[in-house]
């Protein structure tokens, strides 16, 4: 069971998320994040649905919504912006920006709550790979 971290130096990886209480889950997720992250939001970015294709509904969909997981005061910080996360929120279009390491999550409601989770293995098998062409083709356009 795994979740996805991309950096802002726009590396990728998996990262295990074994099922858990709610503390260590917020323990694991700052970490990832990092930068001192205390608190994380969870965004929903129109990309990751509309041109991605992941299910943001976890009522239509149980087990394959997916979530973008971020540093809610990462742009106070002064961290490094995330070029992923920022296309995928659009921020070309409004200009606010996602600063620091992004986590791209499962979202499931479980006794009519809204938690994070794990991504199903398909979701994050295809996840991985269209983050990963989307980071080539960043690293093409920047690195010429």
């Amino acid at each position: 069971m795994k979740i996805i971290k991309v950096s802002t130096d726009l590396k990728i990886e998996e990262c295990d998320f074994l099922k858990m209480n709610y503390q260590e889950q917020l323990k694991i997720v700052n970490n990832l994040i990092g930068n001192g992250c205390s608190s994380y939001e969870i965004v929903y970015p129109v990309r990751l649905y509309t041109e991605l294709g992941m299910s943001n509904n976890p009522d239509i969909e149980p087990n394959k919504s997916v979530c973008m997981l971020v540093d809610e005061e990462g742009l106070s910080k002064g961290i490094d912006i995330n070029i992923v996360g920022s296309y995928l929120y659009r921020t070309d279009l409004h200009g606010n920006p996602i600063a620091g390491n992004v986590v791209f999550a499962g979202l499931t409601r479980r006794d009519g709550v809204l938690q994070i989770s794990a991504l199903q293995d398909d979701i994050e098998k295809e996840l991985m790979l269209k983050l990963t062409y989307l980071i080539i083709s960043f690293n093409w356009l920047l690195n010429p």
